[in-house]
């Protein structure tokens, strides 16, 4: 008999293609998963786990469910027969018995579990932490039975490969992993070491079967040399910001900011690395990371370019930069990708609903882009998070230049696994980091430390540097009594008399809201422009009023923008006077960079001043509570000795004090600590030391080579503690796309659109969600994979808000 992978899809005519036959799809699997497997030196392995995921079809119960759902899909139940065991208990079975090596039972541990799981929503538990000795993986490869199992293996053996070639499939694979053992400082890297095989099955099964069934399962290519493109675009850069510095100024702070990129530009010919790029806010640090990113990727032949950043206010800003900078069209896709979160929302998948993924959840979101613009969450969600969406792309991350710009913005219980995964690119996926911000962090300086290059810094002389880019003051203004949002507005009022423009900063979006209406009931909107912004909003919703914010500054037209701190990160604008609600000094000390940016006058006041709790509560902000605590006693120590730092709060001393004083604080909370559990994440990526304590509990060894927690760890990461979830809004062309998405569409239109969608999307929380499925303002779309809101939900002024009324979604989350 003919066994298949996947029935043919229909074509136009009504006429069914053929079937992709089950050995034609494992062996195609295996090319491409060989190829991505590469990228760390671990093709045999990547390819062995796609060349036996799908072994379990072999099964005659999973042909008759093929021929049923061919006959009538709704008849069967998708994933109701089990056809992942089958390929990890055969490694089990074969290579992880005591007579094997520890290094071939290894690799049945770290393939056979990509192997298993490549239908969840995360690899298996070697070890439950939460039970005493429980292991979900043996459970699942040595525990559960799997029916018709030597006909399943006679049939691979006999159809796909046979089994002298196949153990020399695996003795490749385990020469792999014995040079790459052999690198190791500890058993973390091993955890990442399973993730990049399960990223590659995924990619290579999902890919596969996509172009399967667009008739295309012949055109897969490996990425190509990008050398010769990123040298080209080098060279466009430099000839576009040569002319943009002849038609500019010739300031001081110009002139600086040409030095600046000159150096980054001379930086970019060291090798792989974790540098640091520490250019004072305002300094031009996009085009200067640009310029090295581009000519470094160029020189060490990388395949991508990628800036992580912390908001997605800062994704669109800098994208739109770098295509007008590269003489793109705006709305490019294909060679600079905004990536700003998942359209499609996760299935829940189970033990006991193994998914079989179809149209929606086979759309690429690979970052297979030569530049790639995305944010922190993505970044993180990409080794750590649940569902298959995120882990698929997580290969592509090797042999890249990644950008982190604004990196003082890595949460604090993210750090430790934050460092983990640099490390790991730097040392094993020959990635360069770049850690881009005025605000270094201090990384270096935590228990689960970076490991920075020698001699990393890419500006050079950097205190002098800073103090020839100061352009504005610090007004402290916190000390006495805290002031209400109405004092607050009678402060904007009498700064207003002289200052043609105002930024203020406030911690929460309730107090950002309070304090606009405020205002706009006062005569001032009659001679003010009032603009508030917020992450209610859409990325185009909000690059539209960044772009109005820019023309009323250039044009001199007077203006008052109230917005939370998504203003902070990377947005280039330049403000005459800036106030900022107190918080950690580098949020302080970024919100000085958007006043008098371009040093157009003298030195301009920031205003630091101390809100009330009643009008700015940090109840669910607990970074942003202690971060002002520890700012406001330096501000305090300052005052009393005024040489402290050379007089200086934002001076880099001053930043590194304030950090190695913050972490101290929050020292316990960089290992990701699990509320209302004893566990801990960071440590879940090794747990060696947990050996003894299993058999004390248990009088017997633990039976295998790791015990690493991998689905333990994705249940409870969550970059940001609120669950959140991606829904389109009608703003302007996101009523197209709502549109589109609701008809029928074929894979690659589906890719298209949700990519462009993007720009288009709010995250929401749950409560957000279910309030407003309740008065009927969301439109579910692709079998609820999709969610998109209605109109009538969504404001020019306010963005999200239900009916219109602005009112409903007030929440202490900047």
């Amino acid at each position: 008999m003919e066994f298949i992978a996947h029935p043919g899809p229909f074509m136009s005519n009504g006429q069914r293609q053929p079937d992709q036959l089950l050995k034609d799809h494992l062996l195609d699997c295996q090319k491409i998963a060989e190829s991505l497997g590469h990228k760390l030196n671990l093709g045999c392995m990547a390819g062995l786990a796609a060349l036996l995921h799908d072994v379990g079809k072999y099964s005659s119960a999973f042909q008759e469910y093929i021929q049923s759902a061919k006959i009538d899909p709704n008849s069967v139940r998708r994933g109701s027969v089990d056809h992942s065991t089958a390929g990890g208990k055969l490694l089990y079975d074969m290579f992880h018995q005591p007579t094997n090596s520890p290094y071939e039972q290894m690799l049945a541990e770290l393939v056979g579990n990509a192997i298993i799981s490549h239908h969840s929503s995360s690899l298996r538990d070697y070890w439950d932490p939460q039970t005493t000795a429980d292991s979900p993986f043996l459970n699942r490869v040595r525990e559960k039975p799997v029916a018709e199992y030597d006909q399943i293996k006679n049939a691979f053996f006999a159809e796909v490969i046979s089994l002298v070639n196949f153990k020399k499939s695996v003795q490749c694979a385990v020469c792999e992993l014995q040079t790459f053992i052999e690198q190791l400082k500890d058993y973390s890297s091993l955890f990442l070491v399973g993730q990049f095989i399960y990223s590659c099955v995924i990619d290579a099964d999902r890919t596969n079967t996509m172009l399967f069934e667009q008739g295309k399962a012949e055109t897969w290519q490996a990425d190509g040399d990008r050398t010769n493109l990123f040298a080209a675009d080098y060279a466009t850069v430099v000839t576009y910001l040569e002319a943009k510095n002849i038609d500019s100024p010739a300031t001081k702070i110009n002139q600086l900011r040409a030095q600046m990129a000159l150096e980054c530009d001379q930086f970019a010919d060291r090798p792989t690395g974790v540098y640091q790029l520490s250019i004072p806010t305002g300094g031009g640090k996009t085009f200067s990371s640009l310029r090295f990113a581009l000519k470094h990727a160029a020189k060490q032949h990388k395949t991508r370019i990628i800036y992580v950043v912390p908001f997605t206010t800062v994704i669109e800003q800098n994208a739109a930069v770098t295509r007008k900078a590269l003489g793109l069209p705006e709305n490019d896709q294909s060679h600079v990708l905004e990536f700003h979160s998942n359209v499609v929302q996760s299935q829940t998948i189970t033990d006991d609903n193994e998914s079989e993924e179809q149209g929606l959840e086979l759309i690429k979101d690979t970052w297979d882009a030569p530049i790639i613009f995305t944010t922190m969450v993505q970044f993180l969600n990409t080794f750590y998070a649940s569902g298959t969406r995120s882990i698929r792309r997580l290969h592509n991350l090797m042999n890249s230049v990644v950008i982190f710009d604004e990196v003082q913005s890595v949460p604090t219980k993210c750090i430790s696994m934050f460092n983990e995964v640099v490390n790991f690119l730097s040392s094993f996926g020959q990635t360069t980091a770049v850690l881009c911000t005025a605000t270094q962090p201090a990384l270096d300086a935590v228990r689960n430390n970076l490991k920075l290059s020698e001699n990393g810094e890419m500006i050079q002389n950097l205190p002098a540097v800073t103090e020839a880019f100061k352009r504005v003051e610090i007004v402290d203004q916190s000390h006495g009594e805290a002031w209400s949002l109405d004092r607050l507005a009678d402060f904007v009022q009498e700064l207003a008399v002289n200052k043609h423009n105002i930024l203020v900063i406030l911690n929460t979006k309730s107090a950002v809201k309070k304090l606009y209406q405020t205002l706009a009931a006062t005569n001032m909107s009659e001679v003010f422009k009032l603009v508030h912004l917020s992450t209610s909003m859409c990325a185009a919703h909000r690059l539209s009023l960044f772009t109005s914010i820019t023309e009323a500054l250039e044009n001199g037209q007077r203006l008052i923008c109230i917005s939370s701190q998504l203003i902070e990160a990377g947005v280039d604008v330049s403000f005459e006077c800036v106030i900022r609600s107190t918080a950690g000094l580098d949020s302080i000390a970024q919100a000085a960079g958007r006043c008098n940016r371009n040093g157009e006058k003298e030195r301009q006041n920031v205003y630091v001043v101390k809100i009330t709790d009643d009008d700015e509560k940090l109840t669910y902000l607990p970074e942003i509570a202690d971060g002002q605590k520890i700012s406001l006693r330096l501000l305090q120590d300052m005052e009393l000795d005024t040489k402290l730092y050379s007089g200086e709060l934002l001076s880099p001393a001053a930043l590194r004090k304030y950090f190695i004083d913050f972490f101290a604080r929050e020292a316990i909370e960089t290992d990701y600590p699990v509320k209302h559990t004893n566990l801990k994440l960071m440590p879940l990526m090794s747990n060696q030391g947990q050996r003894g304590s299993i058999k004390h509990a248990t009088n017997e060894d633990w039976p295998l080579m790791l015990l690493n927690s991998s689905q333990t760890i994705a249940k409870f990461f969550q970059v940001i503690d609120s669950v959140t979830q991606t829904v389109l809004v009608p703003y302007k062309a996101g009523a197209e796309f709502i549109t589109q998405l609701n008809g029928e569409l074929t894979t690659e239109e589906l890719d298209a659109t949700l990519k462009a969608a993007q720009q288009y999307t709010v995250n929401l929380f749950t409560y957000q969600i279910k309030a407003l499925d309740e008065a009927g303002l969301l439109m579910p779309l692709y079998n609820d994979q999709i969610i998109a809101l209605r109109s009538e939900a969504y404001s020019e002024e306010y963005g999200v808000t239900m009916a219109g009324d602005g009112g409903a979604f007030d929440i202490a989350m900047f």
